[in-house]
């Protein structure tokens, strides 16, 4: 199974996530500096409203906006934690600039929605990136200015230029046991290193303990479903390798009997797809088709299995079903 079939895999899985304050909180307040994250009053973080990524941009990046208030600062004095998600194939080297543009406009909204409050919070910055490879370009504005060589002429020019940088959680870089918060942001951190190419072998089975110390804090199992799907989908194993790997975890039976179910709904589901999608090309090619993709094979082409007689099409479509029916066993 492909991460493909969830639609932007990588956004939901974020939002999912670190949408409901409890993770967020736990997340932020483990990866900001300890002295910061001290001050924050944590139990009154809140999320806003809003994106502030362009548009263009969308399909490899998205955003979460919190307002953090002190413990000892007035409420109208909080902090903003800005949550950037960059999911592609190379980091950013213009990632100073963009951020400078984000912070400009989270800065003008505040500007607008509060006239009267004389100034703008401070916003801190956490880019969390999931890039092949790892994160390697400039963390600092200043590093994008084409300086003079000049020294005294730099010195004059450097109080007008930003002064910006980010903080950085880089998931290629960073191993499964050093990743922080609570149980679920924890998971999702290691699916979405999952998606990775050349990720630990040990990934899987990190997931199913994370998994399991998290399902030990909800009332139901059954809250964690959109997880075990990511899990199951971000693996591509086959039904053996998926079995094989659930029997190992003997120390967590009750997750691993959850994940087990979830595979088999997900072959169900697609086995109906399989016989929808081929009634609804109205052809028995189609058929064939929609059950290789199911299955996670190449498909035909068109064109030689227009070249079949109904009972070698008919023939193709019952051998398909055998082979999804014993994966199922």
């Amino acid at each position: 199974m492909s991460s493909q079939e969830v639609p932007q895999p990588h956004d939901s899985l974020v939002r999912l996530t670190f949408e409901q304050i409890g993770h967020a909180a736990s997340f932020l307040q483990e990866n900001l500096p300890e002295p910061l994250a001290s001050a924050i009053a944590w139990e009154h973080l809140q999320l806003l409203r809003g994106s502030f990524v362009d548009q263009r941009l969308a399909q490899s990046h998205c955003d979460l906006l919190y307002k953090a208030p002190f413990r000892n600062e007035p409420p109208e004095k909080p902090l903003l934690l800005y949550l950037l998600f960059e999911h592609q194939s190379t980091p950013d080297p213009w990632m100073p600039l963009r951020l400078l543009g984000y912070k400009k406009d989270i800065w003008a909204r505040h500007a607008a929605e509060f006239p009267k409050s004389g100034g703008v919070p401070p916003i801190h910055a956490l880019v969390l990136a999931q890039v092949e490879g790892g994160w390697s370009v400039a963390r600092q504005f200043h590093d994008l200015v084409l300086w003079p060589e000049d020294r005294r002429t730099r010195e004059l020019l450097e109080g007008q230029q930003p002064k910006l940088d980010y903080a950085l959680l880089d998931l290629a870089a960073t191993q499964l046991e050093a990743l922080r918060g609570g149980a679920i942001p924890r998971v999702a951190q290691v699916l979405l290193k999952g998606m990775l190419k050349g990720v630990e072998a040990a990934w899987f089975d990190w997931a199913i303990a994370l998994l399991d110390e998290a399902g030990k804090a909800i009332p139901s199992l059954d809250a964690l479903d959109p997880y075990f799907i990511y899990l199951l989908k971000v693996a591509n194993l086959t039904a053996e390798e998926i079995q094989a790997k659930l029997s190992e975890a003997r120390q967590h039976p009750q997750i691993a009997s959850k994940i087990m179910s979830t595979y088999d709904q997900l072959i169900h589901k697609g086995l109906e797809k399989g016989r929808q999608e081929g009634r609804k090309e109205g052809e028995l090619a189609g058929q064939v088709q929609a059950f290789q993709r199911m299955l996670g094979r190449a498909e035909d082409p068109s064109s030689s299995l227009a070249a079949l007689s109904s009972a070698e099409l008919a023939a193709k479509i019952a051998a398909l079903e055998r082979e999804v029916a014993a994966r199922l066993k």
